[in-house]
Order: structure tokens, then sequence, then C-alpha cells
């Protein structure tokens, strides 16, 4: 049992579940998400908010080092004020070819206290 397939068993062996798995940064960028993304690019965060609603953008950063990061801008009712609120990706896995699933964590505090939004070092996960 000394031919290519036992070279190839020692392989695998050595290699581990990791050698299969994507990192989080990968399954990211495979999947399209690296980018800006607003559900209605015409509302700028910005601008105040209106009885209609509040702009706002999600941004997926994937750099050459390190964790991905979710950056996510939120109008106020003040122009020129946004709420920020930045997420380390932790994990992220590919669900389907039309979908996925991380967990990510509120970094810093937001300088804007949301009752409504995450609290800084909870856990989420996300699947989209």
């Amino acid at each position: 049992m000394r031919g290519p397939a036992f070279g190839l068993i020692i392989a695998c062996l050595a290699a581990g579940p990791a050698a299969a798995a994507e990192s989080a940064a990968e399954v990211i960028r495979s999947f399209g998400l690296v980018g800006t993304w607003s559900v209605d690019c015409k509302r700028d965060p910005n601008q105040a908010c209106t009885s209609n609603g509040c702009g706002a953008r999600m941004t997926y950063i994937v750099p050459s080092s390190g964790s991905p990061t979710i950056r996510n801008v939120i109008g106020t009712f003040s122009p020129g004020q946004v709420r920020t609120f930045i997420s380390t990706i932790y994990a992220a896995t590919r669900i389907a070819d039309d979908k996925i699933k991380f967990v990510s964590v509120q970094d810093p505090p937001p300088t804007v206290a949301a009752v409504w939004w995450r609290q800084p070092g909870e856990p989420w996960e996300t699947s989209c």
C-alpha cells in the first residue's frame, strides 16, 4: 500500500480540513459581495432623513491581510451627520450557489447609541 493512493491519503491527512475550506475573505470575494451596497442609491446618508426614510450604505471590505469588515453608514435627521458602525467578519460559508452565511461582531461602540442596532461585541449570524 505504498503506491500513489497511499501518498494521496497522507497528503490529505496532513492538510486537514483547512485545505478544503475557504477563508471568510475568499467566500465574500467569490460571492461578489465586496463593494458598497444600498437599498436605494438615491438616498444619500449624508442628507437629512425624511419622513420617507434615511439613506444607508453597507460596504463589504476585504483587505489584503486581516479579517473582512462591514462598514454601515446610516443617515440621521441632521444633514451631514451619519451613524457609522463597523463590524468584523469572523467566519463565512457558502450555503448554496446564491447564498452565504457569515458571523460578524460589531467592533467599536457607535458614536450615536441605537438600541435597535447590534451592540459592540455581540456576534450576529447573517445569511444573504
